[in-house]
């Protein structure tokens, strides 16, 4: 269950990956900064598979009748005890404990970067260069911004025998990033990481959103008045030179994010079917964000309490409430619990669920949450039957095996037999 719940929060961010990168795109049209595209897909990425876990959690609907509980007993010698369900299955250990070791590899990582970066700035030479308060260091660090609460700006020796101008857009590119706290989007970008490790989706929007602050930035420094070539060759000179950065947003990241900022800086905008890319990237967001919102990460990572969760069934109800007059209600459709003047009776008698012999022998007592709808003549739809909660496989594959041959009293709207969705839960439980 938890790979299947992996695998479905990466498709959903791979398509929230899509929609921010249309979103860039739209934004980039417009000359407005991007970064907020791809760091609200990372947030959404992250905390939508979690709202989807709670919602999958196996709590009943709003309008599903729930029925009384049954309960499956046997006699057992007393001493064989019982024992409350079934831990996680070894797949889902094994990738739950892979996880848990990567993600505490990367936070320590990021902890030392953060105890390099803090060194470093204690052991700087502070001075104040054209009004801007500088770390000087070692020609191979920098120019870049450390630090998250307190970013400061680190500046190599060398570079201050840059020509004034030069040196002055250095200092304002950096400068921007302090001021738009790109570091502090940064620090959110690795931890959203370090949170799903295994999410490829997630490592390629982390990239992007870095890729877009240094966009951002490099754009807002263009609109200083300095042209676009020239800045250009600024960025080839100070890569020449800079080394290795250690947390935080610089004035040249990586050779792959350079060639890209230098391609958008030269890019000329044509106003030639304009509106149509900005239309059809428009429409992109839209339909990339539906998929990902239709992408279900029920399945449940459930991997701390022991439950196996299964997906639900969606029911969508009838366009007629309960109670409304008119004409009789649409045959086929499946009524709720708050849309039906009498609901289902299960039929005396007609229940035989049989307690799992192994289990029975050791003394394992659990619980099966079912649902599935009864139909106008008070016989279970075989194929509507799910299992939303189960404390262990032998006891789903009894309740799945005993449920169609449970007979109710159909549900009625205005005297008409309906469908109606139910759930049940069955208890086994050693009587005493």
């Amino acid at each position: 269950m938890t790979a299947m719940w992996m695998l479905a929060t990466g498709l959903a961010a791979v398509f929230l990956a899509i929609a921010a990168s249309c979103a860039e795109h739209v934004l980039r049209r417009v000359d407005r900064p991007a970064r907020g595209a791809w760091t609200a897909a990372i947030a959404a990425s992250v905390a939508w598979p979690a709202v989807l876990a709670l919602l999958a959690s196996g709590r009943a609907p709003r309008g599903a009748v729930m029925l009384p509980a049954i309960e499956v007993s046997r006699l057992v010698p007393a001493s064989l005890g019982a024992t409350g369900g079934s831990l996680p299955s070894s797949p889902d250990r094994w990738l739950l404990g892979a996880w848990a070791l990567a993600s505490l590899f990367l936070f320590v990582r990021l902890v030392a970067g953060l105890a390099r970066a803090h060194r470093l700035c204690a052991a700087a030479e502070r001075r104040e260069v054209g009004g801007v308060e500088l770390l000087l260091v070692d020609d191979a660090m920098g120019p870049a911004v450390l630090g998250v609460l307190r970013p400061r700006i680190v500046f190599p020796r060398t570079l201050l025998a840059l020509d004034a101008p030069l040196r002055d857009v250095v200092l304002r590119h950096e400068q921007e990033h302090v001021d738009a706290r790109d570091a502090r989007v940064a620090f959110f970008c690795a931890l959203a990481v370090i949170a799903m490790p295994w999410n490829a989706a997630l490592w390629y929007m982390a990239q992007r959103a870095r890729l877009a602050l240094e966009i951002d930035c490099d754009r807002r420094v263009l609109r200083g008045g300095i042209s676009p070539s020239r800045y250009g060759k600024l960025l080839l000179l100070v890569a020449q030179s800079a080394g290795v950065r250690a947390l935080g947003p610089a004035l040249v990241s990586s050779p792959s994010h350079l060639e890209r900022r230098l391609s958008a800086m030269m890019t000329k905008r044509s106003s030639s079917h304009h509106r149509l890319r900005i239309a059809f990237s428009l429409a992109g967001v839209v339909l990339a964000a539906a998929a990902a919102c239709a992408t279900r990460a029920s399945g449940g990572a459930g991997p701390t309490d022991g439950i196996r969760t299964l997906p639900m069934l969606t029911v969508v109800p009838s366009a007629r409430a309960a109670g409304d007059t008119g004409t009789a209600p649409h045959e086929g459709n499946v009524f709720f619990e708050f849309q039906v003047d009498k609901q289902v009776q299960q039929v005396p008698g007609s229940l035989h669920v049989t307690y799992p012999a192994e289990l029975k022998s050791q003394g394992v007592q659990g619980e099966v949450l079912a649902q599935f709808v009864v139909d106008e003549t008070g016989a279970v739809d075989p194929h509507s039957i799910k299992v939303l909660k189960s404390s262990h496989e032998q006891f789903t594959a009894a309740v799945v095996e005993a449920i169609p041959h449970l007979r109710f009293t159909p549900a009625e709207v205005r005297g008409h037999k309906v469908k109606q969705l139910v759930q049940q839960p069955f208890t086994f439980a050693m009587s005493k």
